[in-house]
């Protein structure tokens, strides 16, 4: 468990990784769209029989019935998509694991948000944090993932949040 002040000592490295996972993301959900486009336009082609498709007097990708291009020349760019799509999917699971070893879990990517398993006052919670914040100030109840954000509240002049930082704790994640 880590406290609140754990947690934000790391947020420089944090902040790094998220910078990264938001754009990779953004990037990701970008080209699974025009993937998801083109494969729907030009469906891959049928079982191929020695090199050529079945049932199909020319081949595949020739320019055909006013000068349209066929499926077969997208074909190479849907495979290369693919392959991309792939390692980058990779490199965004490399950056959740970063993420866990430093104690954080990757609750959005868009966002660039991040939760961690903490504890503030005695009471078990989920600490998160999201790219545009200066620090945590948000927690969950409990250990819940994906649960609602709830603003820390601290006791005016508490300073830093620790044990009796929290007003009516319960209530507050």
């Amino acid at each position: 468990m880590l406290s609140l002040q754990d947690v934000n000592a790391r947020l420089p490295l944090v902040r790094s990784i998220v910078r990264d996972v938001m754009g990779l993301h953004r990037d990701l959900s970008e080209r699974r769209l025009r993937l998801s486009e083109l494969r729907e336009r030009y469906p891959a082609p049928r079982a191929q029989q020695g090199g050529r498709s079945s049932g199909s007097a020319a081949p595949v990708g020739s320019v055909g019935v006013g000068g349209r291009v066929g499926p077969a020349v997208y074909e190479q760019e849907v495979v290369q998509m693919e392959s991309e799509l792939s390692r980058d999917e990779t490199r965004m699971a490399e950056y959740a694991r970063e993420l866990s070893r430093i104690g954080g879990s990757l609750a959005d990517a868009s966002l660039g948000q991040v939760d961690f398993e903490g504890q503030l006052a005695g009471e078990q919670v989920v600490l998160s944090w999201q790219f545009d914040e200066p620090e945590v100030m948000y927690c969950r109840a409990g250990l819940r993932q994906g649960g609602e954000r709830r603003l820390l509240m601290q006791v005016s002049g508490a300073g830093e949040l620790g044990a009796g930082g929290v007003s009516e704790f319960g209530q507050s994640c």
